[in-house]
């Protein structure tokens, strides 16, 4: 059976993740609603088929103080929960937006400065 993968076509919050495993889904079909930029998104199904799995619900149980923590958690999951993958690489930059401006409920920020610690993880099995 061939696999059809549904991304987010962006950076967002996710609202509602409108089907569960196993649902029976038909190309076209909503399957998650995000916010960005103040605006909704509807996410698409692109073919008919069944849900394998939601990864957005994958992390919602992870609880720790440290960054490297979270992420090390977060790549064990994935490679519980997809045995074909069979390794997870984090790359993250630390940043910081200075503030420009603010006033009357908005804030106006510079861009980024530069990294001033990155954080990077390569988990296999």
């Amino acid at each position: 059976m061939a696999t059809a993968r549904v991304n987010a076509p962006m950076q967002a919050t996710v609202l509602d993740v409108m089907v569960a495993t196993g649902d029976a889904v038909h190309a076209d079909t909503v399957v998650l609603v995000l916010e960005a930029m103040k605006m909704e998104h509807n996410v698409r199904a692109g073919t008919t088929g069944y849900v394998r799995d939601v990864a957005v619900g994958t992390f919602c149980e992870i609880r720790s103080a440290s960054i490297q923590e979270l992420v090390h958690q977060i790549g064990v999951q994935l490679l519980d929960a997809f045995p074909e993958i069979a390794t997870v690489d984090f790359y993250a930059e630390n940043r910081l937006w200075d503030t420009a401006q603010a006033g009357e409920g908005a804030v106006v920020h510079t861009d980024a400065r530069p990294p001033f610690g990155v954080i990077t993880l390569t988990l296999g099995r």
